[in-house]
């Protein structure tokens, strides 16, 4: 499969690496082959680099840098990297995209979505839609195809940090759709710093790097990442050791922002507290918590998921305990566990949040490559510690910020349109519904107390909401709605309790 992938160029490729990530449609040993994608290519010649960047910025290349070498430093299926220095002298690095990719792929993707559409209207692969899972293919290798939106990525990504992490300067003045110029970054790679340990050799890691303190360094990596994935939800989603490097001081900088992924804030919430519950040792709140990552398909087995996640989940717990060398406890391995109970019980899950788990797994690995000893649960109990709010800051961030109060009145504009909808179905005569009752007097006592909290919780959001209005001039209709949302809500959950 990885082969036949190669022969179709560089589609073919990035059509790899993308299933390489899909971990919940493919076991590991299928995702392990196409991850190879991701290795380097043949460069192309200087020529083409030549007459890509003066297409992409409009003038000479002699105009635009004192220097330029023509053997790059790095190759890849859709662009290599150059040393320059621009004309204040100063060293950069230079991605230059392959010629006529974007012509390719366009014509290659028309071709790709009209097979796509005869599998479908087969109905081979049952409910999966294979035109579907085209499309979101598309979309993914496009915004890796256009450099400015790579650019704009590690502009976000510096202006998050967390702990002194390096994120290369973009100039804006030399980057284009095709070519993006940033800062040359002075350091080791993780991949050539594990080789040369791996080797014997790390007395030339150490002349390279005088002052490297390994533990500290993948501390700093593993509080830069987790505060992507945790706190900002914006993240590099490839942290591979070729696209990360150890600096002077044992400051890391992230290269390569082409992958990326961004999560909710609310989906970032039930990831967050997923992670904190486990560390707790709370399986069966994880469990739930994991369970919302998910969307169920009619195929879908709510039970057995729920089931198989746990027996997972109670295996990882154990495998914290003391005593437990960390390689025997890394997430990534119960992270592909649990993906593939989700896969066998047919549930689906975003791209964003595939990449999230895949940016997980891979700093695990990246970090423990290094280090072996590195106690990586330990340092994500710190973490939490020291970055995660408690419960009841992050009840009150909800009222703050402008995102997440957006993200509220999103969710009730949503919910009145979902309303909408099935109120029409019902006058139409298009509703169905299948419902079975089973009465018991545990079960009323059970439901009557969630209804309760649910009164008591939507009841006092509603509240805190309204004295927000009445704090804040100009009253917002935003915030109008969201609370009148809230407490039309309340009622409904109370009318039910009775």
């Amino acid at each position: 499969m990885r082969q036949t992938l190669q022969r179709f160029g560089m589609t073919g490729l990035k059509m790899g690496q993308f299933l390489a990530l899909r971990s919940d449609l493919f076991p590991p040993h299928v995702t392990r082959e196409l991850s190879l994608l991701f290795e380097s290519v043949p460069p192309m010649e200087f020529a083409s680099v030549r007459a890509v960047i003066e297409g992409d910025l409009g003038e000479p290349l002699t105009n635009l840098f004192l220097e330029f070498e023509p053997v790059p430093i790095a190759a890849a299926s859709i662009a290599q990297v150059h040393l320059a220095r621009n004309r204040e002298g100063r060293r950069v690095a230079v991605k230059v995209q392959r010629p006529g990719l974007a012509r390719q792929f366009g014509a290659d993707m028309r071709n790709v979505r009209r097979l796509a559409r005869l599998i479908d209207a087969a109905g081979v692969m049952g409910e999966l839609s294979i035109v579907g899972a085209v499309d979101e293919f598309a979309r993914y290798t496009r915004r890796e195809l256009d450099f400015i939106t790579e650019g704009e990525t590690a502009d976000r990504l510096r202006a998050g940090v967390a702990c002194g992490e390096i994120v290369p300067q973009i100039h804006w003045g030399l980057t284009g759709s095709r070519v993006l110029t940033m800062d040359f970054i002075e350091g080791v790679s993780m991949g050539r710093a594990a080789s040369l340990l791996e080797a014997g050799n790390a007395q030339e890691l150490y002349r390279l790097l005088p002052d490297l303190n390994l533990p500290l360094a993948m501390h700093n990596l593993a509080i830069a990442s987790w505060h992507q994935l945790y706190v900002t939800g914006f993240f590099h989603a490839d942290p591979h050791p070729g696209n990360i490097m150890l600096c002077p001081g044992n400051r890391i900088a992230f290269l390569d922002f082409g992958i990326f992924g961004e999560v909710s804030p609310m989906q970032k919430e039930v990831l967050a507290r997923y992670l904190e519950e486990l560390l707790r040792g709370n399986i069966e709140q994880a469990a739930r918590l994991y369970g919302k990552v998910y969307a169920p398909t009619e195929s879908t087995d709510v039970v057995a998921f729920e089931a198989g996640a746990k027996a997972v989940l109670r295996r990882m717990v154990e495998a914290m305990g003391a005593g437990v060398p960390p390689k025997d406890r890394l997430v990534a391995r119960f992270s592909d566990e649990m993906v593939a109970v989700a896969r066998r019980e047919h549930l689906r899950i975003s791209v964003d949040t595939l990449l999230f788990w895949r940016a997980v797994i891979v700093l695990d690995g990246s970090v423990l490559q290094l280090w072996p000893d590195f106690d990586m649960l330990r340092e994500l109990r710190g973490f939490f510690a020291e970055f995660r709010p408690g419960i009841l800051d992050r009840s009150l961030q909800l009222l703050t910020p402008e995102t997440h109060m957006s993200t509220l009145v999103e969710l009730a504009m949503g919910s009145a349109g979902k309303i909408d909808q099935i109120l029409s179905e019902v006058v139409s005569g298009r509703f169905e519904a299948n419902i079975t009752m089973k009465e018991s007097p545990q079960l009323r006592r059970r439901e009557n107390r969630r209804v309760r909290s649910c009164v008591l919780g939507l009841t006092g959001l509603s509240i805190l909401l309204l004295a927000r209005v009445f704090v804040q001039n100009p009253v917002r209709e935003s915030i109008w709605a969201a609370a009148l949302c809230c407490f039309a809500l309340s009622l409904v959950f109370l009318k039910k309790g009775v």
